[in-house]
């Protein structure tokens, strides 16, 4: 036979600690959840920037290349299409990072996306 080893008039201690705990993990987890959304986006963000940068410096490369001004307008035009589609699906990455969510392609954090949605390789790997 076991014997309650609880002094009398504490009883009400033991649930209210549990409760506190309780209160105290979720605060914990909510911030666990939060933060790693945040460096999610932050990392993706990076990458996104790293990707645009390269290919500034791919419309430079290419422009000096160019040896005209027809070349030139279409190296500047198909870069600009580029950048826009990229920002677009880049706005939509985020907004689901923020929502909790992958993208719908399934491409994690830090990793290039191709223009028709498809997961691709990293830029650095061009």
């Amino acid at each position: 036979m076991q014997t309650d080893t609880t002094p009398p008039g504490t009883d009400f201690v033991s649930p209210a600690l549990a409760a506190g705990q309780k209160a105290i993990f979720a605060a914990a987890r909510f911030q666990e959840n939060f933060l790693t959304t945040l460096f999610r986006q932050q990392a993706e963000s990076l990458s996104f920037l790293q990707h645009r940068y390269e290919q500034g410096v791919k419309l430079l490369n290419d422009l000096t290349q160019s040896p005209g001004g027809p070349d030139a307008i279409d190296v500047c035009s198909a870069y600009a299409e580029t950048a826009m589609s990229d920002y677009a699906r880049e706005t939509g990455k985020l907004a689901f990072f923020t929502a909790g969510r992958q993208p719908a392609n399934g491409a994690q954090p830090g990793e290039a996306t191709a223009p028709d949605g498809e997961a691709g390789p990293q830029p650095s790997d061009a």
